[in-house]
């Protein structure tokens, strides 16, 4: 992600307190996703985006539209991440003057890479300033590093590629090729599989930048092996180099081709893999996580996990170490009270040296740290009474209403429901109570319309 313009003050707390703005291009992939997490419902977004608009002919409009390409300014009411055609969605209303647009005038843009966006802010928290300083670094990509995982089943003829980074768990590509049965002719059973390690070659050489991943992980049955052996013959003028500085390995992990990016978990767990990517922001995190677990296992007490409530009291004592959270509560749209607590801890642990690490929602090692309430730390010094201490329970409202389950590639935020829906609904219940007055007969049949702003539009997938 590239910096244009801000202003806001790296290194400053007090900088974008009460707001300030940030224009950067999106280079790739995990900038979107990073620009995901810090744009929130009611920021205002300016991004260029085509907007059908009504033709004009000899200076007055006619009957027809044409797309046009306009740059808006877009109050946030709902954000959405679609991770398999890296595409954040925006939709909101236009707060500034424009000659096609009116203000007012409801709208949905899509930023992808090489967009250029304006962040306005009322204000700008620690974890926003700090995770788009972080992106806009120019050394990040070297930092972070990227894993491949390759997973191969050699029966069904699949295999699946994964991108691995610090953000980011992505599948970037399929092989599916057919191939015959046991008892069919050796030769065509050879063309089939020579066929199939072809097409996951292409895909390796496509899909995977070899300047920044340090290695590929290839698992799976006795194909995975037999892959790497024919890779070796194969010498593709594009994985020589790879092959070379054993940048692809093979690893014991079994697992089938289609499974989730949070089975992908245990290849960081695997010592060829961990040597290689040591120095990555991914090992890190994973790391992390396997030092909690042994802070448990020695002593109980030096541990807190699943309380905001908690891990704040241990951050007032200055007895966290290492404080680990998740994404998805640190960026929680529906309770900005444990928002704003959050992102107080992070700056109260920070201050008094400890390391923190934020997970993302589609991090690899997410789902461990999930489990664990979203919040753990690992502690300087023992805090028995700190080990009943647990969150008080969220006040049920309106806000807790489920709403239609996203495919898992798709995320969002919608804007929260307003007091006015509130009391719309509140009245429509009273009224539904009251006894109902004997219908007046006029002799014709008339038609029952409901009151359509009484019910919530929520998106549906």
């Amino acid at each position: 992600m590239k910096l244009v313009r801000t202003t806001l003050v790296r290194g400053d707390p007090a900088s974008g307190v009460d707001g300030g703005s940030a224009t950067v291009i999106v280079e790739e992939s995990d900038d979107l996703w990073c620009a995901y997490n810090v744009i929130d419902v009611d920021d205002e977004v300016r991004a260029s985006t085509a907007r059908k608009v009504a033709s004009t002919k000899g200076g007055e409009k006619g009957g027809s539209s044409e797309k046009r390409r306009v740059t808006l300014t877009l109050r946030a009411t709902k954000v959405e991440y679609d991770g398999l055609i890296d595409c954040v969605r925006l939709s909101g209303t236009n707060v500034r003057e424009n000659e096609m647009v009116k203000v007012g005038a409801f709208h949905t843009m899509e930023l992808k890479i090489r967009s250029q966006i304006e962040i306005s802010k009322s204000s700008w928290d620690v974890v926003h300033r700090e995770a788009l300083f972080e992106a806009c670094d120019a050394s990040r990509a070297r930092k972070s590093g990227e894993l491949g995982a390759l997973a191969i089943d050699g029966v069904l003829g699949r295999a699946r590629l994964y991108a691995l980074s610090g953000s980011l768990a992505r599948h970037v590509a399929s092989v599916d090729v057919a191939l015959p049965k046991k008892g069919v002719a050796t030769s065509k059973v050879e063309k089939a599989e020579e066929k199939f390690f072809e097409k996951i070659r292409d895909a390796l050489v496509e899909r995977v930048d070899w300047k920044i991943a340090r290695c590929v992980a290839v698992a799976g049955d006795d194909a995975s092996r037999a892959f790497v052996a024919w890779l070796a013959r194969d010498a593709a003028p594009a994985l020589r180099n790879a092959l070379a500085d054993g940048k692809v390995v093979v690893v014991s992990t079994q697992f089938k081709a289609g499974v989730s990016t949070e089975a992908l978990a245990p290849l960081l767990e695997d010592k060829a893999v961990a040597t290689l990517i040591a120095d990555t922001a991914l090992a890190g995190h994973a790391r992390s996580l396997e030092a909690f677990r042994a802070a448990e296992a020695r002593d109980a007490t030096r541990v807190v996990y699943g309380s905001v409530v908690a891990a704040t009291e241990a951050a007032d004592r200055r007895a966290i170490d290492t404080l680990l959270v998740l994404d998805e509560r640190l960026k929680n749209p529906r309770d900005v009270g444990e928002r704003r607590a959050l992102a107080a801890l992070v700056q109260t642990a920070k201050d008094s040296g400890a390391d923190v690490l934020a997970f993302p929602a589609r991090h690899v090692t997410a789902d461990r740290l999930r489990k664990l309430g979203g919040i753990a730390a690992i502690l300087r010094f023992p805090c028995p009474d700190l080990q009943e201490v647990v969150d008080p329970p969220r006040a049920s409202g309106d806000d807790d209403r489920d709403r239609a389950p996203a495919p898992r590639h798709v995320e969002a935020k919608h804007k929260t429901s307003t007091s006015s829906s509130s009391s719309k609904k509140k009245k429509k219940q009273q009224q539904q109570q009251q006894p109902k007055k004997p219908a007046l007969n006029y002799g014709a049949v008339g038609a029952d319309y409901g009151d359509d702003d009484d019910e919530e539009d929520y998106y549906d997938y």
